[in-house]
């Protein structure tokens, strides 16, 4: 009777730490759905663009903060304006650069939520090789097992070395770049 005592609280104790995890709360992204925005001007006149080809991998829960995390690849090559000068220009050595530098990489892993619904992701952005912090202003609706985020930010395009040979001044082409994200995504686990 002893040994079995013994054995049953051994079997509990190496079994608690796995009781006391909160399974991850992880996401899949609708591509249809969702979108990866840019935006700034060129001589003057506003332009807006869109990366085609990005994928997601997101772990978020509001009741876990400390455990979520996103990472997000973007094809460089994917940008798009529907201008032809400058979709020609974009993948370029002096712009994204995307033959040598094919991915820009989103990451964080810290996360604050600054009212119900509203967040702060702190992370890093990697693009054209340079790695830089970003923090990301992003909300959240929730309705049953799917989910939609959007937020928005300004990048400083000449952190990054984007455009810096052609017009490092910004004269032509705005330093600021608004980058809007929306993402439509089904619970998965």
């Amino acid at each position: 009777l002893m040994k079995i005592a013994l054995l049953t609280c051994l079997a509990f104790l190496i079994a608690l730490p796995a009781l006391a995890q909160t399974p991850l709360v992880k996401w899949k992204v609708d591509p249809t759905k969702s979108e990866i925005l840019f935006a700034g001007k060129n001589a003057g006149h506003e332009f807006t663009g869109k990366f085609g080809t990005w994928t997601a991998d997101i772990t978020f829960d509001p009741d876990n903060l400390a455990a979520s995390a996103v990472r997000v690849d973007i094809s460089t090559g994917s940008a798009v304006t529907g201008n032809n000068a400058y979709d020609g220009t974009l993948p370029s050595s002096i712009w994204f650069d995307s033959k040598t530098f094919p991915q820009a990489v989103f990451s964080a892993s810290r996360f604050k939520e600054i009212k119900p619904g509203s967040y702060e992701a702190s992370g890093s952005l990697k693009l054209k090789g340079v790695a830089q912090s970003v923090m990301v202003p992003f909300t959240v609706i929730f309705n049953g097992n799917d989910a939609t985020m959007t937020g928005e930010f300004t990048l400083n395009r000449l952190n990054f070395g984007v455009g810096t040979a052609s017009d490092p001044t910004g004269d032509w082409v705005s330093k600021d770049v608004q980058i809007s994200v929306k993402v439509q995504a089904k619970r998965i686990e």
